[in-house]
């Protein structure tokens, strides 16, 4: 089997600076991400999505070191920020042409909303959306490791299995996942999928 994408994060700091004050939001992270599912649990605004954000390159980290073999896929909070075309089809594939059946259902959305604007979507089924774009691209890459922030917020039950069985129990994966609800936790306990849990506070993480 092959062996999963790896992950390091030594002493990472990050700092934002203003006219008025400096805070530092992350505070030497240390970390071996060595697990398939690895989850960081917090409340908010102690620094999980900063810390995932720095990890995909979407923040400049102040110091400290990312070692990382694979590649990273994100799925954001609010991941409708991205969606740029006027059709699901064209969300997941780029092309309203391109046949996207497969890849709805497994997200657990209809065929039938393949013509209409994601913006007639729910919020879950955005989010669900974005799933069957990343599924469409990244379903079949054994280097891959998701980065996955509060993925359960606005998804029903139907919508948390759909991330769970297609991406964190995928197999192919490294996850990172972050939270700050206890229920996430109890829900892979409850599933007896092992996972590596770290606890962020302030921007500390244990």
């Amino acid at each position: 089997m092959e062996s999963l994408p790896s992950l390091k994060i030594k002493n990472l700091t990050l700092r934002r600076v203003s006219r008025i004050e400096t805070v530092e939001v992350l505070k030497g992270a240390t970390a071996d991400f060595s697990s398939g599912l690895n989850i960081v649990y917090g409340p908010a605004g102690c620094g999980k999505t900063t810390l995932l954000e720095s990890l995909a390159g979407l923040e400049k980290i102040s110091g400290g070191e990312i070692i990382i073999e694979g590649k990273f896929f994100f799925l954001t909070q609010v991941p409708e920020k991205e969606f740029v075309y006027d059709s699901c089809a064209k969300e997941i594939s780029g092309s309203a042409d391109t046949d996207v059946d497969y890849y709805l259902k497994k997200a657990g959305l209809s065929t039938d909303i393949k013509s209409i604007s994601p913006w007639k979507l729910s919020r879950g089924e955005r989010k669900r959306l974005a799933v069957a774009r990343n599924l469409y691209y990244y379903l079949n890459d054994k280097r891959g490791i998701y980065l996955l922030d509060d993925p359960f917020t606005d998804m029903d039950s139907e919508g948390i299995k759909v991330i769970s069985e297609n991406i964190i129990e995928n197999g192919c994966f490294k996850v990172i996942m972050t939270t700050n609800r206890l229920y996430d936790l109890k829900y892979f306990e409850d599933k007896e999928i092992d996972f590596s849990l770290y606890k962020m506070s302030g921007g500390v993480l244990k």
